[in-house]
């Protein structure tokens, strides 16, 4: 028998695509998250052969274009290096409306897409990134509408829609609520400047809550939902080496589960306490002082 190796290489690069942060909804004068341009060939294939300089454009005629992310380095043109198929770039705006967003190069399809720009945003000032065993109903989560300065902003009633990346997650108006919000909507009346409702999610997981509003930049956090506690471990003082008859520094553990993740009690849990010394024994402060305890 016999064989051999076939290299399949990319068409010369045909057109320009977005991979990466397209079609953004920021507060004006904020710089948006990365945005990465790609050059591929008309299979979609990246390219990587040669460089090519990308030239930057907004319909906006105070958009502005970034290296950085701090938003302190301008830029009209990008270059995809030899050996590389993407570049990235950031963008700011200080007008609002709905810019488009064109990176283009000379023999190849421009790549397009379209920005929102807003005078306010959506903020999450209570309740954010929590982390909840599976089932439980959260804190209670408080959003609120502020100017690009951080003030409150009050004129209007708006929609806040609440949204999550998990199927099997619900937003509720109470902590003690069995039935979920339907539609996921709270409401912010003329004259107030916030809103709050509850999370919960029977599956494990990190899911990305979102509340968004027309006009208004989202508000973004992830929570972290852990399952029912199934271990014990020690999370500070292990492996200590001390002298005879010394106390240790503290020694604290923690419930877990399978993933690592703290579990906070849901009621009173004992913890007993052994040693293969039959001389050791653990005390509740670090004098060593009084009655020797076996649990915790």
């Amino acid at each position: 028998s016999i064989s051999g190796v076939i290299t399949v290489n990319p068409s010369p690069a045909s057109k320009l695509v977005y991979t990466a942060g397209p079609s953004q909804s920021i507060t004006i004068s904020d710089v948006s998250s990365v945005i990465t341009v790609q050059r591929q060939d008309q299979y979609v294939n990246p390219v990587t052969t040669g460089a090519l300089t990308v030239t930057l454009a907004s319909t906006s005629g105070n958009g502005l274009f970034y290296s950085n992310s701090a938003g302190t380095t301008r830029i009209t043109t990008v270059t995809i290096a030899d050996g590389s198929s993407s570049a990235n770039f950031y963008y700011m705006d200080s007008n609002t409306g709905t810019p488009t967003l064109t990176a283009s190069s000379s023999g190849v399809t421009s790549a397009t897409t379209q920005f929102t720009i807003n005078t306010n945003q959506l903020v999450y000032t209570g309740g954010a990134s929590q982390t909840l065993a599976s089932g439980t109903m959260s804190s209670t989560i408080t959003i609120q509408r502020q100017t690009t300065t951080g003030a409150h902003y009050t004129t209007g009633a708006i929609t806040v829609t609440l949204s999550t990346s998990s199927s099997t997650g619900a937003f509720y108006a109470t902590q003690t609520s069995t039935t979920p919000l339907s539609p996921a909507q709270v409401s912010i009346a003329s004259g107030a400047y916030s809103a709050t409702f509850y999370y919960k999610d029977s599956a494990q997981g990190t899911p990305a809550i979102t509340a968004s509003a027309t006009a208004y930049t989202p508000a973004n956090t992830t929570f972290i939902i852990t399952g029912s506690a199934t271990q014990l471990k020690f999370t500070a003082g292990t492996s200590q080496s001390i002298y005879v008859s010394q106390v240790s520094s503290i020694i604290t553990v923690a419930q877990q589960d399978a993933g690592g993740n703290a579990i906070n009690a849901a009621a009173t849990l004992t913890v007993n306490l052994a040693a293969t010394s039959t001389t050791g024994a653990f005390y509740s402060n670090a004098q060593g002082t009084g009655t020797p305890i076996t649990t915790i």
